[in-house]
Parts: C-alpha cells; sequence; structure tokens
C-alpha cells in the first residue's frame, strides 16, 4: 500500500514538472535533446505512470510537429 502511494505520488509530481515545462518552454521543445527525451518517455511508460504518461504523450507530439516544421524551414 506505500508503494502505490508513492507510485502516485511520482506519478503527480512528474504531471506537475511537465506541466511546468509545457506552460515554460512550450515552444521550444524541439530544443530537447533527443536522447535525453527518449529517456524521459522510457521511464514514465516504464513506471506505469497514468496522469505523467498521457501529458508527455501530448507533449511528444507538439515536440514532433515542432521538429518537422523546423526541418520544413530549414
Amino acid at each position: 500500500m506505500l508503494l502505490d502511494r508513492l507510485i502516485q505520488l511520482s506519478d503527480i509530481l512528474l504531471l506537475g514538472l511537465l506541466s511546468a515545462i509545457e506552460n515554460t518552454a512550450r515552444s521550444r521543445l524541439w530544443r530537447v535533446d533527443e536522447e535525453a527525451w527518449e529517456r524521459w518517455m522510457k521511464y514514465i511508460r516504464e513506471g506505469e505512470l497514468y496522469y505523467a504518461s498521457q501529458k508527455i504523450r501530448a507533449l511528444d507530439i507538439l515536440r514532433r510537429k515542432q521538429i518537422k516544421r523546423r526541418r520544413d524551414h530549414l
């Protein structure tokens, strides 16, 4: 039971962090290093963090659109 609560707390804390990233650096997601981004995604997926995984998926879609737009403009 304690472990479940710790996982829930981790999920909520990561969701808060990802929301802060979305609010402050949303237009600069394309600058995030690919390897670092993949590590975040892997960590969240493996941790089965429901809310954080939903947020990271949404940010990943936005990031990929930004990368595509940057490539098209260069």
